[in-house]
C-alpha cells in the first residue's frame, strides 16, 4: 500500500500527517481531492475539489491530489495523500489512485 503502514493496531502515514496512530481511535475516513495549487502551503485537505464529473472543457480541469481524511475521537482530521503527482479528473492515474485509497479504506476497515 503506498503511503502508509498497517499492522494489527497502528497504522503510520508516510505521506501526509506523518506519525503512528492507533486504529481504534478512527471515527470516519473519506476519499478526498485536495486542489494542487495548495498541497503543502496549507494544512492538508483544506482545498477540496469535488470528486465528480466535470461539465467544463478537458483544458479546465482542476488538478488535485488524492488521499484519505480520517476523522479521530479526539476531533482531529489526520492526513494521507496517495497521489505522489497531481491528477485530473478520469484522467492518467486517477483510477488507480481512487482503487488504491479505497483498498486502504476497506484494510483499516477489517481491522476496526
Amino acid at each position: 500500500m503506498k503511503n502508509i503502514v498497517i499492522d494489527n493496531n497502528n497504522f503510520t502515514i508516510l505521506e501526509g500527517t506523518k506519525g503512528v496512530y492507533p486504529i481504534s481511535d478512527i471515527v470516519k475516513m473519506s476519499i478526498v481531492c485536495e486542489d494542487a495549487r495548495y498541497k503543502g502551503k496549507t494544512d492538508p485537505f483544506k482545498h477540496l475539489v469535488l470528486d465528480g464529473k466535470v461539465q467544463m472543457g478537458w483544458l479546465d480541469l482542476p488538478k488535485f491530489y488524492i488521499g484519505i481524511q480520517f476523522e479521530m475521537k479526539d476531533g482531529s482530521h489526520l492526513a494521507l495523500y496517495i497521489s505522489d503527482h497531481p491528477v485530473q479528473f478520469e484522467r492518467g492515474s486517477y483510477f488507480e489512485e481512487k482503487q488504491e485509497a479505497q483498498q486502504i479504506i476497506d484494510t483499516i476497515k477489517r481491522s476496526l
